[in-house]
């Protein structure tokens, strides 16, 4: 004797309850159990509802997936010390780097933007290259004395506004302190720096 029992039937319902218990209707499996025999389950469909379940369970598995990357931000490292060391000829503006804390590399510069603004406020854009990549520094600086030989000191403030190769992520800033002397620039950043 064999004797069949399906899901729950539909019961007239209106708007969403209606839709998501015909859904689960839909979704329940009709089994067949066999009376007097072992207790075994075998899907009338042959596999059908198991197929659908475990579809579902994809789909709602690659979703849910989606869905908790999608929004979550990358990581930031955290913020390391660094001491940048510049040395740059005045005219053509260029020089050399080399830097020790949150970046260990060192190379050559580049200023395709220096400004005087007046008021011995200097505006410039550095693109720094070393053996990972490079970064691009914007310096805001301001001359804070001149001294009985000519020589001409300047402080203000860097960040880091872009970057190639291992420097793509990187963010920083600090403070600067420099010396122009004889139409060479003597310098030392330093501040704090992080990738993300």
């Amino acid at each position: 004797m064999t004797t069949e029992v399906s899901g729950p039937s539909p019961v007239r319902e209106s708007g969403i309850a209606a839709r998501t218990r015909a859904a689960r209707s839909a979704l329940a499996p009709r089994w067949q159990f066999d009376v007097g025999q072992p207790c075994t389950v075998r899907d009338k469909e042959k596999g059908g509802a198991m197929r659908r379940l475990s579809f579902i369970g994809a789909c709602l598995a690659s979703v849910l997936l989606a869905l908790g990357t999608a929004g979550t931000p990358a990581m930031a490292s955290t913020s390391v010390p660094v001491t940048i060391h510049s040395t740059v000829i005045v005219g053509p503006f260029t020089g050399t780097w080399s830097a020790s804390g949150g970046i260990s590399d060192s190379g050559t510069l580049v200023e395709p933007s220096v400004n005087f603004v007046g008021n011995g406020q200097l505006h410039i854009v550095r693109v720094v290259t070393g053996s990972q990549g490079t970064f691009t520094l914007r310096i805001d600086s301001t001359a804070a004395a001149v001294e009985p030989n000519g020589d001409v000191e300047f402080t203000g403030q860097w960040v880091v506004i872009a970057g190639t190769g291992a420097y793509a992520d990187l963010h920083g800033q600090g403070t600067r302190s420099a010396v122009a002397d004889h139409g060479v620039v003597t310098e030392t950043l330093t501040g704090s720096v992080h990738f993300d």
